[in-house]
């Protein structure tokens, strides 16, 4: 038996009053006067029963005779004692007052289970039978019950600690066990846990948002519900179990019952003893990353806006394709027309469905196997391998005819074409790129032009449309303009300018919304800003226009003061373009005698006050004093 501790070898309470029960028992049946039990205590034992309660030990001979002082010996030696002191007996006083002699003493040590000295049992007569063999026997008997006594108590203390251990151990298991299940069930990969016939027994909460299934509903089900394999002896059957066994991971598909489609990665592993049966099966959810990486991958080699390959694919294809079995190969080169005048216009919205529009033309007009790709801006490139020129010729005039098809449109497409042919492997991209775009160029000197002219009749009708700047404002600022400009001696040159400024002049107005330029009541901060802008977009779309250029700076002045105070740039008197304040003056007229959404008409009379109120601050003084002699001068049917 394994030592005891020392916190096994304390003496219960109860113990110690059965035993003192026991010596009284042993006082009676060995008939001996005095009958002790000590118990080693450090350097000095104590007593812990005894059959009377002594008061004071006195010795009259050797103080080595004295009971405690033999006891001490038993314990000290480990040895059994027999001695007889009769000539130099020890005298006893009791609580009582009782004095009793004693003339031998016999006794034994008294052992724990694992060999340890507890104490002694000794026994005192006040004659020689004392050391009788009857008496020495019957001791040793009660020693050996002592000894039992003892193993007992150390025994029932260690089944206790066990018994309190085995609780402990449960109770820290079952904690352990739910923390194990509530981190299981916090963790976003599902896990679940099956028997050797493949039922499952635990799932956690991931387990069942991927499966689409109450967590709860898993338990009882068998894998192959929900995972198209078979299980025997524990283990997955085919090559589901190789693969798992030979990457760790293994990607796998499933249909949910929703008929949504899934991948998730698996990973199978044994059970750990402390908390489970079976093995278990942990799969995460890799379809959106999955899905992700499609996207990524397709992103890098198409352009986002049209979904056509981009420059990169097509100069890793052209690399590719750069071999004899290929030749002759044609690069042919598509320039959107007018696409910088469309987004100045109505606006890179409008811009971006030009581009949509001409990328589904060349879809619709080239072959399957012919490569093509935004190449960047306006431009777009076709690889054909295998294509002879003539063949190139064909595809040019379905391209053609299918921008024919959309000139009835808001803007129709209008596509410039260059061809350039590779006969050999070895010229790069960039080279024949360089060949085709000039062939390109060529053609879009005459095609550009009519495009843009369509843009800006398409241009003039939508501000017809949103606002109340009609044909007839146009036409009649047109004649007040070239007779005022005429009165001055104007040159002809100058004199056309004015009538197409008098046209042109609000073209930035294009892009504001109806709400606003129609709005009866005062503009906010916000829309009052949008409204000063329309000088500068007019400016961009006629400098995108060879036939408008040469009046886009008119139009950017034609809201500026006399003063200084107007917009966009706040320039003042001369410095404004006389053809601007001309233009100004004449507009400010019209709005005034045939009236707005948010202004009153006003007679002729009451408009010619008016501008010679503002002369000076908002107008050129001296054109409105040659305005209002016109006006005396020609009627102009307002």
């Amino acid at each position: 038996m394994r030592a005891a501790k020392k916190k096994d070898k304390k003496i219960p309470g109860k113990v110690f009053a059965e035993w003192q029960e026991a010596v009284q028992n042993i006082a009676f049946f060995l008939n001996v006067s005095l009958v002790l039990i000590m118990e080693a205590n450090k350097n000095r034992g104590k007593i812990v029963a005894s059959n009377i309660s002594v008061k004071d030990i006195k010795s009259n001979s050797d103080p080595e005779n004295n009971p405690l002082h033999l006891g001490q010996k038993i314990m000290d030696e480990g040895e059994p004692l027999k001695i007889s002191f009769s000539a130099r007996p020890v005298k006893l006083e009791t609580e009582k007052g009782q004095e009793m002699v004693l003339k031998s003493a016999l006794g034994f040590p008294v052992h724990w289970p694992d060999g340890e000295i507890f104490g002694s049992l000794s026994v005192f007569s006040s004659g020689e039978n004392g050391q009788g063999e009857k008496t020495e026997k019957g001791l040793a008997q009660f020693k050996d019950f002592f000894e039992k006594n003892l193993e007992m108590i150390c025994l029932d203390k260690k089944l206790k600690e066990q018994t309190r251990k085995r609780k402990e151990l449960k109770k820290n298991l079952k904690k352990r066990q739910k923390d194990y299940q509530e981190t299981v069930n916090s963790i976003s990969d599902g896990v679940l846990e099956f028997d050797e016939e493949g039922n499952i027994i635990f799932a956690n909460q991931a387990a069942g948002n991927i499966l689409e299934e109450k967590k709860d509903d898993l338990i009882g089900e068998n894998l192959e519900g929900f995972f198209k394999f078979t299980l025997v002896q524990n283990k997955i059957n085919a090559s589901i179990e190789n693969s798992l066994l030979g990457r760790k991971e293994l990607e796998y598909k499933i249909i949910t019952k929703t008929g949504k489609e899934r991948i998730l990665k698996l990973t199978l592993a044994p059970g750990e003893r402390s908390f489970s049966e079976g093995r278990f099966l942990f799969f995460r959810d890799i379809t959106e990353s999955k899905n992700q990486g499609r996207r990524m991958k397709y992103l890098s080699f198409h352009d986002t806006l049209t979904n056509l390959y981009n420059r990169a694919f097509l100069e890793e294809e052209y690399k590719r394709l750069d071999v004899k079995r290929q030749m002759p190969t044609c690069l042919l080169i598509a320039d959107l027309n007018g696409l910088k005048l469309i987004n100045d216009s109505f606006g890179f919205r409008k811009g971006d469905l030009a581009l949509k529009k001409a990328a589904e033309i060349l879809q619709k007009s080239c072959r399957r196997e012919d490569i093509i790709s935004r190449w960047g801006g306006d431009e777009f490139v076709i690889l054909l391998p295998k294509t002879r020129e003539d063949q190139v010729a064909n595809l040019c005039s379905r391209i053609k005819m299918n921008c024919l098809a959309t000139e009835n449109e808001e803007f129709p497409i209008s596509l410039s074409l260059g061809v350039a042919v590779k006969e050999k492997p070895g010229e790069g991209i960039h080279s024949l790129f360089q060949k085709a775009e000039n062939r390109m160029l060529e053609n879009k000197l005459l095609e550009n032009r009519s495009v843009k002219s369509h843009i800006l009749k398409a241009l003039l009708k939508t501000l017809a449309e949103k606002s109340s700047e009609t044909e007839g404002h146009a036409l009649r600022m047109q004649k007040m303009a070239y007779v005022i400009g005429g009165k001055m001696g104007l040159s002809q040159s100058d004199l056309d300018r004015l009538s197409l400024l008098a046209i042109l002049h609000d073209l930035g107005k294009t892009i504001i919304s109806e709400e606003i330029l129609e709005k009866p009541g005062p503009l906010t901060p916000k829309e009052w800003k949008k409204i000063k802008q329309h000088p500068v977009t007019g400016f961009r779309i006629a400098s995108a226009t060879e036939e408008f250029m040469h009046i886009a700076s008119l139009i950017l002045y034609h809201h500026e003061w006399w003063d200084g105070s107007g917009y966009p740039s706040g320039i003042a008197g001369e410095e404004i373009p006389l053809l601007s304040r001309i233009i100004s003056m004449v507009d400010a007229f019209d709005v005034m005698t045939t009236g707005r959404p948010y202004k009153k008409k006003m007679s002729r009379e009451e408009a010619t006050l008016e501008l010679k109120r503002c002369a000076g601050t908002q107008f050129d003084p001296e054109l409105v004093g040659n305005f209002a002699e016109v006006l005396q001068e020609v009627n102009f049917d307002l």
